[in-house]
């Protein structure tokens, strides 16, 4: 990187997901990590060398170019995107265009904003946050399982059109991870079921091959792999970190 800290924009800083990314890339990798978070949403708890946080609506195009120029005037680079805003939500069609403007069109937004600077540079890592949901369907969660394979593919054919640029671009599949998120979603699966919030939590525990539910900084540690020089060979990949779960 010569000489310089490597410069990462990671979304969704605000859930348990996001603020573990963003304390591994600047505790662990020594990143400068600019972490966004949803406008009137919990700031984020995180705290780290080099850190800094503010709000931005990924939804908002305008907003994403204004945060990409104040990145490239403040450190002349940016080296890694993730992709972490997510939203799940039930229900009727505002549901699905919410989950889809959050969950799909944010990342396509950050993403396009970041590939100049980046094929600039002739060098680069993006990293979306899919889900599990994108290959095993859901009850009930039509929306949020479609926005994640529709991420998956837009990963892959943003690999292929970035990869003579020196861009890489993955994804990573999250099994069921100890969020307010999972905690939220059990919970409307526990109302709709007739059973508690601790059954259905237990039932995703069970779902995986090691019965426990994953903890953010697993998932934090490979999007750590995928943007390190040791993944200089992958693009194009979306790694699943199910704790080999194979339903829901």
């Amino acid at each position: 990187m010569s000489g310089h800290a490597p410069v990462a924009i990671v979304t969704g800083a605000g859930g348990a997901i996001g603020g573990a990314i963003c304390r591994t890339l600047a505790n662990r990798s020594g990143h400068l990590v600019v972490a966004t978070f949803r406008p009137g949403g919990n700031a984020p708890t995180v705290a780290a060398p080099g850190l800094t946080v503010q709000p931005l609506d990924v939804r908002d195009g305008g907003a994403v170019a204004e945060l990409v120029d104040r990145v490239m005037r403040e450190h002349g680079r940016i080296d890694v995107l993730v992709n972490n805003a997510g939203v799940c939500r039930w229900g009727d069609p505002d549901a699905w265009r919410h989950t889809f403007d959050v969950n799909l069109f944010g990342a396509v937004e950050l993403s396009h904003a970041v590939t100049a600077p980046m094929r600039r540079r002739g060098a680069g890592s993006i990293v979306n946050i899919s889900s599990q949901a994108a290959r095993v369907p859901e009850r009930g969660n039509a929306a949020y399982c479609a926005a994640k394979a529709a991420l998956v593919m837009f990963t892959r054919v943003c690999a292929l059109e970035l990869a003579d640029s020196g861009v890489r671009v993955n994804a990573v599949s999250p099994g069921p991870v100890d969020t307010a998120m999972l905690r939220r979603s059990a919970r409307t699966a526990a109302q709709a079921a007739g059973c508690t919030e601790a059954e259905v939590l237990a039932g995703y525990a069970a779902s995986t091959a090691a019965r426990r539910l994953l903890a953010p900084e697993e998932i934090a540690a490979a999007v750590e792999f995928l943007i390190s020089d040791a993944a200089s060979g992958i693009t194009g990949a979306d790694i699943p970190v199910t704790l080999g779960a194979t339903t829901w």
